[in-house]
């Protein structure tokens, strides 16, 4: 890891570190990774990003100006938004990701209510892009090239 965020650092790129669902780590383990992100001068520059809701909790708690990406496949907006919402500090940035296949009108709705940018995984066709609601910030596709379909639009 710590290679990786030395190379970020030259490069000026941020990175994405995600604390990979199915894995359970400890608060203490959560630390040691932002604790490396300090020591390599990128603990402003590294979004946080996990499924699981405590470890953004363990990252908010340690660093309530770290950028925080929460993860869910869950359709339940006023759990969702809930959760973004605990985790606004009022210094940091909150952004909500989620499975394309999964995001509703309500959720759009309750994140853009609190302010909480959404981006979409696991985008397979273009038209999943052209066709998003307006409000989505961002997509992510292991196929495709959002940025060049985008510049189209």
């Amino acid at each position: 890891l710590e290679e990786f965020l030395v190379e970020c650092k030259r490069l000026d790129i941020i990175p994405l570190i995600e604390f990979r669902s199915g894995s359970t780590y400890t608060e203490s383990q959560v630390q040691i990774a932002m604790d490396m992100a300090e020591e390599c001068g990128m603990s402003d520059n590294v979004i946080w990003m996990s499924h699981n809701y405590n470890q953004m909790v363990y990252v908010r708690d340690y660093d309530d100006t770290a950028m925080i990406c929460y993860s869910s496949n869950s359709t339940n907006a006023n759990s969702e938004a809930d959760k973004c919402k605990s985790l606004i500090t009022g210094d940091n940035t909150v952004i909500y990701t989620i499975n394309q296949a999964n995001v509703t009108d309500a959720i759009v709705a309750e994140m853009k209510a609190i302010d909480v940018p959404i981006i979409l995984w696991n985008i397979t066709t273009e038209s999943q892009i052209i066709n998003a609601n307006k409000y989505i910030s961002g997509f992510n596709s292991d196929t495709l090239n959002c940025e060049k379909i985008l510049a189209t639009q």
